[in-house]
């Protein structure tokens, strides 16, 4: 082996501390107002949910390809039947657990069972108040971004 070769110029900042949390589909009524709770594994606390963007996304399991889902981010809408179901979020804090209501804000006409996804991406990667480099309405692009696996 011979000597050491110079030092390569420093990397870009990983993404390292991202947490991706999956979730089976569950079923919201068409009632206004319904609910599902989704709590987070116990790694993720609520020092962490205090310090972290957190981006939610819902399908309603139907693939728009041979491998792949539609994900919608929310608060938002996501389109299933030809209905649209319109879907807000409320952080919730139960001691030192953390975790995401996902709320129903109008009523429809059916039912949904939706998967849902939750990105949480703690503080250590701040961006200015430009733009950021991924669209974070995109669950797709978010996934790319971060080497988010499905």
């Amino acid at each position: 082996a011979g000597p050491a070769g110079a030092a390569g110029a420093t990397g870009q900042t990983g993404n390292a501390n991202v947490i991706q949390v999956s979730y089976a589909a569950k079923t919201w009524t068409a009632a206004k107002g319904s609910a599902q709770q989704f709590v987070f594994p116990a790694n993720v606390t609520t020092a962490i949910m205090n310090s972290s963007a957190v981006l939610v996304y819902m399908t309603d399991g139907t693939p728009n390809n041979a491998t792949s889902y539609g994900w919608y981010a929310i608060p938002g809408i996501v389109p299933s039947n030809g209905v649209e179901h319109e879907f807000y979020t409320q952080t919730t804090f139960a001691g030192n657990t953390a975790g995401i209501n996902i709320y129903r804000k109008v009523a429809s006409t059916a039912t949904l069972a939706a998967s849902t996804r939750i990105v949480i991406i703690p503080a250590n990667d701040l961006r200015n108040g430009r733009k950021a480099t991924v669209d974070f309405s995109d669950y797709n692009a978010v996934k790319e971004f971060y080497g988010l696996k499905d």
